[in-house]
């Protein structure tokens, strides 16, 4: 007699008449999945966030870049080739055997690293995040102290500068004094001149009007002329002299106006260099270590889950097992 198919009510019916063994039995698996998940020492997930410190540059344009002092992500790949561990379990005072591991990350789109380990002891676990955040913290905040130091040293030196132009605007000053001292009593000196010149210019054509002059007069009249033109070759000494002063502080008072320029820009540079210092951020904690609020490991409502769908699985095949081999006896009796 040929065999008939099977269809699905036949596989329906296997399935309710021995439902009580796969139900006990899933319910079975569950209370084990439950009684292991209290019985299994829970592990969480502790984690925190840092912001590694970064200073500005100034490009050409005056515009500030920021630049970070050792990227996110080098941190993040930095943590996770256990660079620290060794410094970590030496901090700790235990062994790096039992240190849990360190996973990092870069957040997206963000300056932010972060770090985060997962452990059953929880102060542990928070102690390996606050020791390698002071590590990296340390490592960053030593190249800022150079930047900072770098930063003042370029900051005292334009003080120095600007300092030193005002000193000699007080000396160019004092020299623009005594040069217009100078020219006023070369112009004092020259207005004399010119009245004793044209007094003896008076004095001489008063004697030249006379037709009878006498010998006196005539030799008179002879030192008039050779004092003026010595008073005109004198007065033209004082001219040049007078001119030279002038030369002079106008070459006093560009150099002045070259060191105001020059104060002016060591003002500008010494504000540009305070405005960069001012704003170096050090390595800022965002978020300090901390335990999430569940369990990682072992999930219980996972795991109860995953017992049923496996109990359901495991003693269906188990009933139409214990179907075939009843259905296979009397063949082989």
């Amino acid at each position: 007699m040929e065999k008939k198919e099977p269809e699905l009510i036949d596989y329906l019916r296997i399935i309710w008449k021995r439902k009580w063994i796969i139900g006990i039995g899933t319910i079975v698996l569950m209370a084990a999945a439950l009684v292991f998940s209290f019985l299994v020492k829970p592990v969480y997930e502790i984690d925190a966030i840092i912001q590694p410190g970064n200073f500005f540059v100034q490009d050409q344009q005056g515009k500030f870049d920021q630049v970070v002092v050792e990227s996110p992500q080098q941190i993040a790949d930095k943590a996770r080739r256990k660079s620290y561990d060794a410094m970590i379990a030496a901090k700790l005072g235990k062994d790096e055997g039992v240190l849990p591991e360190i996973k990092a990350e870069n957040i997206k789109n963000t300056l932010l690293t972060r770090l985060w380990v997962k452990s059953s002891d929880t102060e542990l676990g928070k102690g390996v995040l606050r020791a390698i955040i002071d590590m990296v913290r340390e490592d960053i905040d030593l190249k800022i102290e150079v930047e900072i130091k770098n930063l003042d040293a370029s900051i005292k030196n334009n003080e120095i500068l600007k300092q030193r132009s005002i000193e000699e605007i007080e000396i160019l000053g004092k020299k623009l004094k005594i040069t217009a001292q100078r020219k006023k009593d070369i112009q004092i000196e020259m207005e004399s001149l010119k009245g004793k010149i044209a007094e003896l210019e008076r004095e001489q054509l008063s004697v030249l009007k006379k037709e009878d002059r006498t010998e006196i007069e005539s030799m008179a009249m002879l030192l008039y002329s050779n004092e003026v033109q010595q008073s005109l070759q004198y007065y033209e000494v004082l001219d040049e002299k007078l001119s030279r002063e002038k030369l002079q502080e106008e070459n006093i008072t560009s150099a002045v106006k070259e060191e105001l320029s020059k104060i002016n820009q060591f003002d500008n540079t010494i504000k540009n260099l305070e405005e960069r210092k001012g704003r170096i951020d050090r390595t800022k904690v965002i978020k300090n270590p901390s335990v999430g609020s569940e369990p990682v490991f072992p999930r219980t409502g996972l795991n109860v889950l995953v017992a049923f769908i496996a109990g359901m699985i495991i003693f269906t095949l188990v009933a139409f097992l214990m179907e075939y081999i009843k259905k296979s006896e009397p063949e082989r009796i």
